[in-house]
């Protein structure tokens, strides 16, 4: 069956939706912000990371933003298969950023949260998520293998990839947490701060060759990639706050790269392609 053109009316309603989910996630981060500099007033003390916000009483905030944050780059549409893949890998393991807080607690906090209940909550609420996403991606697996090559469309190669991607990365988490839940709980918050930071720094890279290396994204590819060096040699240095700069660094590149490109494609949606030669 052939594909049926969306009416210019109907695009508009596409358009829209997806900037309500960017907008969405400028909101989520902005309410983590000013919870967190709030806290600070209250603490008169500064964290060693932003993730040891889970022990304050950001501690609601803070996970809700991590899960809001997942569902914003997985559902928001990409320009590109690519950069699609590498939003869906981010967002998938962000939520677990929030369920698995780190395991060590800062003690700054005007008052201490979720310690006492940390085991409970990271088993709870892992098993949880481990079962609505290996179901979601039956459900994919369904749709990409039964409708789509019943519409003639075929499978995509990034996104056959990005699957097969999500679909080991699942089977690890899942293997992982039932052979040592110690081991989980300890290990499990470093591992998805880092694919999620590491997603986040390939979609401002791919936006970088996709259009103008020397251009905006490529000036915020590499002040990302200047920020992982120099937080690296900071921490070798013994600065105690070393991760704190690199999660702000980190943060503040992507944020300025998600306003810029939600600028840049805020009446298209998606960066349109030129036309292909005759």
């Amino acid at each position: 069956m052939a594909d049926q053109m969306l009416t210019q009316e109907e695009q508009q309603y596409a358009i829209r939706t997806w900037r309500y989910i960017r907008i969405a996630m400028v909101a989520l981060v902005a309410m983590l912000a000013v919870a967190i500099v709030y806290e600070h007033f209250k603490a008169h003390c500064y964290l060693q990371s932003l993730s040891a916000s889970y022990y304050t009483p950001v501690h609601s905030i803070f996970v809700v933003t991590e899960v809001g944050i997942g569902l914003c780059l997985m559902c928001v549409k990409a320009s590109n298969q690519w950069e699609e893949v590498a939003l869906n890998i981010a967002g998938g393991t962000a939520p677990l950023i929030g369920f698995v807080p780190k395991p060590t607690v800062d003690g700054c906090a005007s008052h201490l949260e979720g310690v006492a209940d940390r085991t409970a909550n990271i088993g709870n609420n892992v098993i949880a998520y481990l079962v609505i996403t290996g179901l979601a991606l039956a459900i994919l697996l369904v749709h990409r293998i039964f409708w789509v090559r019943r519409q003639g469309l075929g499978l995509a190669k990034p996104g056959t990839i990005g699957y097969l991607i999500a679909v080991a990365a699942w089977t690890v988490a899942l293997v992982g947490y039932l052979a040592s839940t110690t081991t989980f709980d300890h290990d499990a918050h470093y591992i998805a701060s880092g694919v999620t930071a590491l997603g986040m720094v390939v979609v401002i890279g791919i936006n970088a060759f996709e259009t103008k290396i020397t251009g905006i994204y490529g000036r915020l590819a590499l002040a990302a990639l200047v920020a992982l060096v120099v937080m690296f040699v900071a921490k070798l240095a013994g600065w105690q706050y070393w991760l704190l700069g690199l999660e702000t660094s980190l943060a503040v590149a992507f944020a300025a790269f998600w306003l810029i490109q939600t600028h840049e494609l805020w009446d298209q949606g998606v960066r349109r392609r030129p036309a292909a030669s005759p």
